[in-house]
């Protein structure tokens, strides 16, 4: 057994977290782990589907509880980008974390929304210098969508592991950010183009 990295938070017993686990995780500990989390690498993300949780009470409320978030894969030809596209997929909110995430479709294809870019440098925001940023302002969303006001920032729980992410939503207003809440996010092993 391989001693821990003491910037990574694990378990009790040593093991380390997965996305079951940190489902169940109290909010307090969740933010430590978004504080002591790594960023991502944009080769690690482009070209793949998460699933992804939200935690806040207001997200079931929404019926956002249970989501999807796709990058597009990098150009043909790049070895690595600053800035990649981002979307969303609509997903029924029935079932737990074990259950499969079942788009919501139209003609046989999942229904896209919420659209982002993702920068690896803080792009004028440097909240969280240590996370990737999603803004959807810069997304193809149209001017109503309420999606528009969002930016997130999203961490690797662990720096050798890109398939779980732990992020944080805000609303922005201007140069105001109130606190949405933390989101989950595991690499879906059945999808890359």
């Amino acid at each position: 057994m391989t001693t821990a990295d003491p910037q990574q938070l694990t378990l009790p017993d040593g093991s380390r977290y997965d996305f079951e686990r940190l489902v169940a995780t109290p909010l307090k500990t969740i933010e430590e782990i978004f504080q002591r989390g790594t960023m991502p690498k944009m080769t690690e993300m482009a070209g793949w589907e998460f699933q992804g949780r939200n935690l806040s009470f207001m997200s079931i409320i929404l019926r956002i509880r249970r989501f999807t978030k796709g990058f597009l894969p990098l150009p043909e030809g790049a070895l690595d980008s600053t800035v990649i596209d981002g979307y969303n997929i609509l997903i029924k909110q029935k079932g737990g974390q074990d259950k499969p995430w079942i788009p919501w479709t139209r003609k046989g294809v999942p229904l896209k929304h919420g659209f982002f870019k993702v920068h690896t440098a803080p792009h004028g925001d440097d909240k969280y210098p240590h996370a990737i940023f999603f803004d959807y302002a810069e997304g193809v969303n149209p001017w109503w969508h309420p999606g528009r006001t969002l930016k997130d920032y999203t961490v690797q729980v662990y720096p050798d592991d890109p398939t779980l992410l732990v992020g944080k939503a805000y609303l922005a207003l201007g140069s105001l950010r109130i606190f949405g809440g933390h989101y989950l996010m595991r690499r879906n092993p059945k999808w890359n183009p």
